[in-house]
């Protein structure tokens, strides 16, 4: 192996992990936001929540098989209330993710950002230093890197290919495709909307589960808790402006760096028609 195969060779290996660095911290980006999501639905919209606001065996023995099966949905309901990360030896409450899960999402979302942008230079440089090689060395370079894409599609058509051919016919992506990898870098966003969304209902509109009579505890708050509510809520807002923000510049350096490949292809198209007209010429 030559001094610039072995060139070619390390800058793919480069372009290729630092794909992979994005492809990892959008996944544990996506899990983070959807455990987020799931632990505020079941602390705040869960049917096993009205088992409490509602006692619907009042009354009945203690013995009787619906108030067992009851008070055990309701047990299982308010342990899955404490969320437990043993590997940090950390425990919170549910009421907690208003503080706890905005600031940990804008980490990660930072982490997302710092690999997409290092993910953009390093195919983007790549295929700027060999736009003009030999056919040969683009293609591999090409074929090598676009390969190793899985959320940015680069054709101009979901349709499977079933033959030794080319699609002829080029349809227009579907949905998922076009707004798939939208919807996973923007799912931050959409967690720590929710957590803002779920803690201000908790206040003024839902039922307080752990209160003699369930009250709304908007009502039963006096001006200190009032300011101390609204503080706490700015946190979120806070921590969200800045996830929304994260987001979006990774999907910028995402998509710029899937426009520098698709624009590598056209030269590498040019450069095949070239090298055909010159065979037969």
């Amino acid at each position: 192996m030559d001094s610039e195969q072995l060139l070619v060779t390390m800058r793919i290996d480069s372009a290729k992990e630092a794909i992979t660095r994005l492809r990892l911290a959008l996944l544990v980006a996506v899990i983070a936001s959807s455990t987020v999501m799931l632990t505020v639905w079941n602390g705040y919209f869960s049917w096993y929540r009205f088992f409490v606001l509602e006692d619907q065996c009042r009354g009945c023995p203690l013995t009787d098989p619906t108030k067992i099966a009851q008070d055990q949905l309701v047990k299982a309901w308010v342990d899955s209330l404490i969320i437990n990360i043993s590997p940090l030896g950390m425990h919170f409450g549910v009421s907690d993710l208003a503080f706890v899960a905005p600031v940990a999402l804008v980490l990660l979302t930072s982490v997302m950002f710092f690999c997409a942008r290092r993910e953009n230079h390093a195919v983007s440089y790549l295929m700027i230093d060999f736009a003009k090689s030999q056919t040969a060395t683009m293609l591999v370079i090409f074929h090598a890197v676009s390969a190793h894409l899985v959320f940015l599609p680069l054709g101009a058509t979901d349709d499977a290919i079933g033959s030794l051919a080319y699609n002829k016919v080029s349809r227009p992506r579907g949905f998922i495709s076009k707004r798939g990898f939208d919807l996973l870098v923007f799912l931050p966003v959409i967690a720590v909307a929710m957590i803002l969304a779920a803690d201000i209902l908790s206040v003024v509109y839902l039922p307080a589960p752990f209160r003699l009579g369930h009250p709304v505890l908007w009502n039963n708050m006096d001006r200190p808790e009032v300011v101390q509510f609204f503080l706490m809520e700015l946190v979120p807002l806070a921590m969200g402006t800045l996830v929304v923000r994260l987001c979006w510049l990774t999907r910028k350096f995402s998509y710029a760096t899937v426009q520098v490949i698709r624009d590598f292809q056209r030269v590498l198209s040019d450069s095949d028609d070239r090298d055909s007209r010159s065979a037969f010429a």
